[in-house]
C-alpha cells in the first residue's frame, strides 16, 4: 500500500511586532544606562545655588574636581582629567592645558564640604594659567516636599 504525502507549502511573512519590541527594549536600555553614565568617577555633593546658569561655551570646559575628606578618605583630593594630583602637578597641568587651548573655560566641581582655602587656591592656579573664566559648579536647590 502506497501512502501519499499531503504537504502544504506555507509562505510565512516575517512579523514586525517582535522586531519593534526588541528595538524599543534596546532603546529603553540605552536611555537608562546613559542616566548612570552621565558623571562617572568621583562622587561629590555640589553646593546648592538658585543663581542663573551660565550659557554654554562652544568649547568643552576643563573640569577640576575637589573632594571633601570623609571617614573613609581623611584627605581632600584634586582630580584633573580623571587623574589625582597635588597642587604643584595641577599647576603644571593647567599651564599646559591653557597653552594648548587658549579660549577654554575652567569649571571647578568642589564638594560642598571641601575646605574653602583649597578651592580658592585651585581658582587662583586656574586664573594664573590664563583661562577665560573660572567657575564653580553648583546644583539647583532641592524643592522642599509638602508637609
Amino acid at each position: 500500500m502506497k501512502f501519499t504525502r499531503r504537504t502544504r507549502i506555507v509562505v510565512a511573512r516575517p512579523d514586525a511586532i517582535p522586531i519593534v519590541n526588541v528595538a524599543l527594549l534596546l532603546l529603553l536600555f540605552f536611555i537608562v544606562a546613559m542616566r548612570f553614565a552621565q558623571d562617572p568617577g568621583v562622587a561629590i555633593k555640589l553646593p546648592d545655588s538658585a543663581a542663573a546658569t551660565v550659557p554654554a561655551s562652544p568649547h568643552p570646559p576643563l573640569i577640576i574636581t575637589i573632594t571633601a575628606s570623609t571617614a573613609e578618605t581623611p584627605q581632600n583630593y584634586i582630580f584633573f582629567n580623571d587623574e589625582r594630583m597635588d597642587l604643584r602637578r595641577l599647576e603644571t597641568a593647567l599651564m599646559e592645558s591653557a597653552r594648548a587651548a587658549s579660549n577654554r573655560d575652567c569649571i571647578i566641581k568642589a564638594d560642598k564640604f571641601a575646605p574653602h582655602g583649597l578651592i580658592v587656591s585651585v581658582m587662583s592656579l586656574a586664573q594664573r594659567a590664563g583661562f577665560n573664566s573660572v567657575r564653580i559648579a553648583t546644583q539647583p536647590p532641592a524643592i522642599p516636599s509638602a508637609p
